[in-house]
């Protein structure tokens, strides 16, 4: 029989499934999605990632705020004697000092555009830079962060010293002599009440380099003054002729001033973002500092001068041979002329008169305002050398308010220099991170 007579004529059965390796059932087809569907959970899946991104970035913008406007502020970078301070304080008081800074520039340079020595700020910032160190330092700090934050970091650690002594000693200001801070700050003297029948006189008076009393701004490597040589006084090259400026009444020149100081406040809300109460707690401080001074130097009016001369050398071992033949009775001017080291050996190491209290060595004008008239000091050393020293005379003379302040600030800082070498503070290793580089500088005046 033929194998088409074998058939039955039904269908087949269907094969079994065949076995896959360890008897696993073969893979089944994917069910199958229409393109609207696969579009729908792309989308729902790019939905669900930029919802967690956006939270992601949420939280990161959350962290950074809490850490730089929270946590960063609250950290110290200092304390004294237990007390700190804050980033949060250190920023605030940098950037009111560059405000400051910025205003001692500005009274400088408007000076001379309004006397009529330059043509604009420009020209006027170049002539100062050029020849008034104090004002190209000013400049320079701008742009030098570390230094800047140093100078204000140890400000405020004095700061601290102030206000302790401050409250040992009972002595408080008032509104009248922190508005006097700021006032030497712009210069301005209220004018005196007159006869309104009289036409005052114009009078012009400037003040090349403004330097408040009793900076609050430390000495960190102080420059040596020559015991003998008067403090030199700034040259300034001629200038182009000056225009008058007019006069202004007494009310016109306090309105001016009043105007000047609303807009310096304004600044600082501005550009530095501290309040006006902030500000006066800044100049308080400066009245403090002057308070404390007079208290513990007391209010004068004059100043110990001293006809003196000496002999210098480079070495005790020198000195001490040359006191020994002075008091066995050999000639000052003979041993002065033949080994003394300075200018002034051929004139018999001569000095003359000199202010003892300013402009001089404290080490040198201490023995000149103790030692004996016509006695032969002991050997001493300065910043100089080895000095043998004589005083041939001395007296008190009348002082200018300026020069008493001068001395007065001179005596604040040594005193504030050992009591802080005397404090328990702590400086922080990370407050370099944290000194502000803002408000920049401007020169020219709103």
């Amino acid at each position: 029989m033929t194998k088409r007579d074998k058939t039955t004529g039904l269908p087949k059965p269907p094969k079994p499934p065949a076995e896959t390796e360890a008897g696993k059932s073969p893979k089944t087809l994917k069910e199958y999605r229409s393109r609207a569907e696969r579009e729908s959970e792309i989308q729902r899946m790019v939905l669900i990632g930029t919802v967690v991104a956006i939270s992601i970035a949420a939280l990161v913008l959350s962290v950074a705020f809490v850490i730089d406007q929270i946590i960063n502020p609250s950290r110290v970078v200092a304390s004294v004697n237990s007390e700190n301070i804050s980033v949060r304080e250190f920023q605030e008081e940098v950037r009111i000092e560059r405000v400051v800074d910025n205003q001692r520039i500005l009274n400088d340079v408007t000076f001379y555009v309004e006397s009529g020595f330059f043509n604009d700020e420009n020209e006027a910032v170049n002539f100062l830079y050029q020849n008034d160190p104090t004002i190209r330092e000013l400049i320079d700090g701008f742009s030098a962060n570390d230094q800047y934050g140093l100078k204000v970091l140890n400000t405020l650690i004095e700061n601290r010293i102030v206000r302790s002594e401050a409250e040992a000693r009972g002595i408080t200001v008032t509104d009248e002599q922190v508005d006097e801070q700021v006032r030497r700050l712009f210069r301005f003297t209220p004018p005196e009440e007159s006869d309104p029948e009289t036409t005052p006189e114009p009078e012009v008076t400037a003040t090349i380099t403004p330097t408040p009393f009793i900076s609050p701004t430390p000495t960190f490597t102080p420059e040596p003054t020559v015991a003998f040589t008067a403090t030199p006084t700034l040259e300034f090259t001629a200038a182009p002729t000056i225009t008058a400026l007019p006069t202004l009444t007494a009310d016109e020149q306090l309105a001016e001033f009043n105007d000047d100081v609303e807009s310096f406040y304004n600044r600082m809300s501005r550009d530095a973002g501290v309040s006006r109460e902030r500000v006066r707690q800044y100049f308080e401080i400066l009245a403090l500092r002057e308070a404390i001074a007079r208290d513990m130097f007391g209010e004068r009016t004059t100043l110990v001068w001293a006809n003196t001369r000496h002999i210098i050398v480079d070495s005790e071992e020198k000195a001490r041979d040359i006191y020994e033949a002075l008091i066995n009775g050999e000639s000052f001017a003979s041993v002065a002329a033949a080994l003394g080291t300075d200018g002034t050996a051929q004139s018999g190491g001569e000095l003359g008169w000199l202010n003892t209290e300013q402009g001089i060595d404290a080490t040198f004008g201490e023995k000149a305002r103790t030692l004996p008239i016509n006695e032969i000091s002991e050997p001493f050393q300065t910043d100089f050398g080895w000095h043998v020293m004589q005083v041939r005379d001395r007296e008190e003379r009348e002082a200018s308010t300026d020069e008493v302040d001068s001395v007065l600030q001179t005596q604040f800082t040594e005193w504030l220099k050992t009591t802080r070498e005397n404090t328990d503070y702590e400086t922080s290793d990370f407050w370099i991170d944290f000194v502000p580089s803002d408000p920049p500088l401007r020169l020219v005046a709103e």
